[in-house]
């Protein structure tokens, strides 16, 4: 596991909430060297800690972290919603152009099939 802390000059440029979790936005003050942009691009879909400071950041102050579940441990709504994905492209995307359309047809399916289970 790389332990290796990465700082560059960077402020936060927008917030937005999201249903159980923010998205924020940073962007950097200043060019970023080869070598950042490729540590930077390598952390594409990894899981990380983000530890921001308005000061420089030591490496005794990253203490305590928590472990963090791997990405590619997708969640059962997850694999389902990917598996959907994939389904449309091979055989409805002619019968169904956007893949939100399909997606939430299917659910609706799959959500009277087990309601009509129950008592």
């Amino acid at each position: 596991m790389d332990k290796q802390i990465f700082q560059v000059p960077a402020g936060v440029s927008s917030v937005k909430t999201m249903s159980k979790q923010l998205r924020i936005v940073f962007d950097t003050m200043s060019q970023l060297t080869g070598e950042q942009l490729s540590t930077v691009f390598g952390w594409i879909d990894k899981i990380g800690h983000l530890t921001f400071a308005i000061s420089q950041v030591e490496p005794e102050d990253i203490i305590g972290l928590p472990q963090v579940r791997p990405l590619d441990k997708k969640s059962p709504s997850q694999r389902l919603h990917s598996v959907l994905f994939v389904l449309w492209q091979q055989q409805y995307s002619s019968q169904f152009k956007d893949f939100d359309d399909f997606y939430k047809d299917t659910m609706e399916r799959l959500i009277n099939q087990y309601k009509e289970k129950l008592s």
